[in-house]
């Protein structure tokens, strides 16, 4: 007698959609690559998207290849919600799968605030539509890092060292989700004529 080993994989039925996860963060107007799994099947397949929670749904493509497990999706520059979800559907059968909620929104513009004074980074962005607010962040460390919250789209940040760079950062919050945030300002508050109410 020969011994042998079986060995064997689960091979769900049906299509999950993998990507994007839910709480992601997607800029309105960039490219987001879709990924899935399906069981074999020589169904077509289609990809829609929601804004509102899955209250009523858009289509992005229809009869992609049976074979096929991912999709470039060029995102419309008009969304800003934190209501969004994408699902992948196979023709015919209308087997499915859905992402949970996550926010596509316009990315923030952080500038330099023209007056500035030393020890302090005064910046400002423009009002990323159905924000509730905005989150703060600076670098700390190698993460960048929530330090405050606001309704203004205008932040002065104190206490900081005139011998160092500083990074900084916003994002805005959308239906209660943190949304995609804008690049890092960078600063050596050494400088300026501290004008104003800035301090």
């Amino acid at each position: 007698s020969q011994d042998f080993v079986l060995t064997y994989d689960f091979i769900e039925h049906g299509v999950k959609l993998t990507y994007p996860t839910t709480g992601a963060q997607v800029a309105a107007g960039d490219s987001l690559r879709i990924y899935w799994d399906a069981s074999e099947n020589a169904n077509t397949q289609r990809i829609e998207y929601s804004t509102d929670g899955g209250g009523s749904w858009q289509q992005i493509v229809n009869n992609i290849d049976a074979r096929q497990r991912y999709y470039t999706w060029f995102v419309p520059v008009g969304i800003s919600s934190g209501k969004c979800m994408i699902r992948v559907v196979r023709n015919v059968t209308n087997e499915q799968s859905s992402t949970g909620l996550f926010v596509i929104n316009p990315a923030p513009v952080v500038t330099l605030a023209a007056v500035q004074c030393p020890e302090y980074i005064s910046v400002q962005w423009q009002t990323i539509p159905n924000a509730s607010g905005y989150e703060v962040m600076r670098k700390i460390g190698p993460s960048m890092v929530v330090i405050d919250t606001v309704t203004a789209t205008e932040y002065v940040y104190g206490g900081l060292s005139p011998d160092s760079v500083y990074y900084v950062a916003v994002r805005p919050i959308l239906d209660g989700m943190s949304g995609y945030r804008s690049l890092a300002a960078k600063r050596m508050p050494n400088d300026g004529d501290c004008t104003g109410s800035i301090s």
